[in-house]
């Protein structure tokens, strides 16, 4: 069986008939773990392009999953508010898919598994007025499809930018962004043999009798918004009380179901 990391070897030394693999600002190697990277981006000049280069397992609509997002703590002048990105296949130099979205024109992306949702951690116009949010903040159900397993490369750009086939970006900023070069890119990686069943239906930060209060109230009334974590949160197809069992076992256990 090959190893990610052997993949990434094969990837970096194989593009030939492309256009040359651009040397990645930032390599984070293989992500076997299910974690939320943290990834500083600084352009060096307006018209740069910030490469980050990763391997990851398979994500496919029922296990699996890599979330891409943008954010900032500090609405600054050196804020990218428009960023857009290009994910490459980096043994091929094929362009696998451009992200955009969100509110601020931060970067919204989602692979692979569709529910649980996940919280959308979308900038907001401010932190106390989130009715100011676009429509696109919506949770995380890998609404960008499956993602096979391998070696990719990030292209991360300032708005008007488009991306071709062979790592090909071409950036064209406006004047009153030549000073927008800074934001924090986030890698959100759930590999697809470790369960996800995130208890945390309301998206508060805590897995509470909340939680359930808000499970019954979505089967009870028998709708919901597709922005909204899925009620039947045990995935069997079916939203019904065995779904609220699952919540209840999960908040108690601290585990997902085998």
């Amino acid at each position: 069986m090959i190893r990610l990391s052997s993949l990434l070897l094969v990837a970096l030394a194989s593009v030939t008939s492309v256009g040359a693999q651009p040397v990645p600002d930032v390599d984070l190697g293989e992500r076997s773990q299910a974690e939320t990277v943290e990834v500083p981006i600084h352009l060096q000049y307006p018209e740069d392009v910030f490469w980050v280069s990763f391997l990851v397992g398979p994500a496919t609509a029922s296990s699996g999953f890599l979330d891409i997002y943008t954010r900032f703590e500090v609405l600054t002048p050196n804020v990218m508010l428009w960023a857009r990105a290009g994910l490459y296949d980096a043994q091929t130099g094929l362009l696998v898919t451009t992200i955009a979205g969100g509110s601020h024109g931060m970067l919204f992306g989602s692979f692979g598994q569709t529910s649980p949702v996940r919280p959308w951690n979308v900038q907001c116009a401010t932190p106390n007025a989130p009715e100011f949010c676009d429509w696109f903040a919506c949770g995380f159900s890998g609404r960008e499809g499956e993602l096979p397993a391998g070696a990719y490369l990030l292209a991360i750009a300032n708005d008007n930018v488009g991306f071709y086939d062979g790592f090909d970006v071409r950036v064209t900023v406006l004047p009153g962004q030549r000073a927008q070069r800074d934001l924090t890119l986030y890698l959100r990686v759930q590999p697809p043999e470790v369960p996800f069943c995130d208890p945390d239906l309301n998206w508060d930060g805590n897995a509470d009798q909340d939680d359930v209060a808000l499970l019954v109230d979505k089967i009870s009334r028998g709708e919901w918004s597709p922005c909204d974590a899925s009620p039947d949160y045990n995935r069997d197809g079916t939203a019904d009380m065995d779904d609220v069992r699952t919540l209840i076992d999960v908040i108690a256990s601290g585990e997902c179901p085998g």
